[in-house]
């Protein structure tokens, strides 16, 4: 692919959106990329992607508030009122409709700057726990940039999730082939100044650096044999 032609990434500054930053980079495409910043998000997630932004020479960056999307944890936690019962059973950390407002917000920016892909980190470790996130939702949201975009009748703006097929382990090993800097990479559920190392996020990732023999330079609170 030439030079010119223009890539949007998903970032959120955590593992999967890196890697596949840095697998659109390989491409030799010129990469935007775009990170929301949703309720109850730290700073510290942001502060990773812009890290991450300025590392793989990346054209241009957005954040983009979208404070009235809650996990439904979150959603829960505040009591609201409103919540549906019909998934108050979902899981805590599923956040209603979020992809299709995200490539919505990605897609109106891509058909602006004649972008050609839309990008995301998602894996197959995501299918179960968001529906927004498998490949029939893609295949359907694909079609949905053929038929309702101006460009979409000329040169249809596609989204691409190459790692979808993998595992966290999977996803190490690709990111250490590609050159990406895991030290500024963020996965923590805390935003404080290290990793806890005991939440849920941090330990699927130490399990997958552990598993693809390689040492974690992320700094944690807790001592990491």
């Amino acid at each position: 692919m030439s030079k010119e032609t223009k890539a949007i990434v998903l970032l959120s500054g955590g593992l999967d959106s890196a890697v596949t930053l840095w697998w659109a980079k390989r491409k030799g495409w010129r990469l935007y990329t775009i990170t929301f910043n949703y309720y109850q998000r730290h700073r510290r997630e942001v502060d990773s992607a812009e890290k991450l932004t300025k590392a793989a020479d990346v054209v241009e960056h957005k954040v983009i508030d979208v404070q009235y999307l809650k996990e439904i944890a979150d959603s829960t936690l505040l009591k609201e009122a409103s919540l549906n019962i019909e998934i108050k059973d979902r899981p805590g950390i599923y956040v209603p409709a979020r992809n299709t407002v995200f490539y919505g917000i990605a897609a109106s920016w891509a058909e602006t700057i004649e972008a050609r892909w839309i990008i995301g980190g998602h894996n197959r470790m995501d299918f179960k726990q968001f529906p927004d996130s498998t490949p029939e939702y893609f295949s359907l949201f694909n079609r949905l940039l053929r038929i309702g975009t101006w460009i979409g009748r000329k040169r249809p703006i596609r989204i691409l999730t190459p790692l979808s097929k993998m595992n966290k382990v999977q996803i190490v090993r690709l990111g250490l082939k590609v050159g990406v800097p895991f030290e500024l990479t963020w996965s923590c559920y805390m935003g404080r100044e290290r990793a806890c190392g005991s939440c849920q996020a941090c330990r699927i990732r130490l399990n997958a650096f552990e598993k693809a023999g390689v040492k974690d330079l992320v700094e944690y609170e807790l001592p990491i044999p």
